[in-house]
């Protein structure tokens, strides 16, 4: 039976019958496994927002270290260009484009 082969078995069916219960019982069921399913949707988004402010707030810092630590290497390597450009080279991070501006 088509009933049977989506989990309900022949005791909530009566001889290809569909009772209100049977479908009140189905119409539950339903329900439940939507809002289980909302819930589980909602609360992954909700890691993930985490996750990424987490991340976040983690390369501010690391760019704030790279910054402070960008000025004590000018100071120290002062007379030294090879030793600058060097560092200028390693530590330049590549930003994403900026969007223009839609008129």
């Amino acid at each position: 039976m088509i009933l049977d082969s989506h989990g309900f078995g022949p005791a909530q069916n009566t001889g290809g019958i569909v009772t209100p219960e049977f479908s009140l019982l189905n119409s539950r069921r339903s329900a439940d496994a939507f809002e289980a399913a909302t819930q589980a949707q909602s609360s992954a988004k909700e890691q993930s927002v985490g996750k990424r402010a987490a991340i976040l707030a983690q390369v501010d810092t690391l760019m704030q270290r790279k910054r402070t630590i960008g000025y004590m290497i000018e100071n120290v390597f002062d007379g030294d260009p090879e030793a600058l450009a060097g560092w200028k080279s390693a530590s330049h991070v590549e930003k994403p484009p900026k969007k223009k501006p839609t008129p």
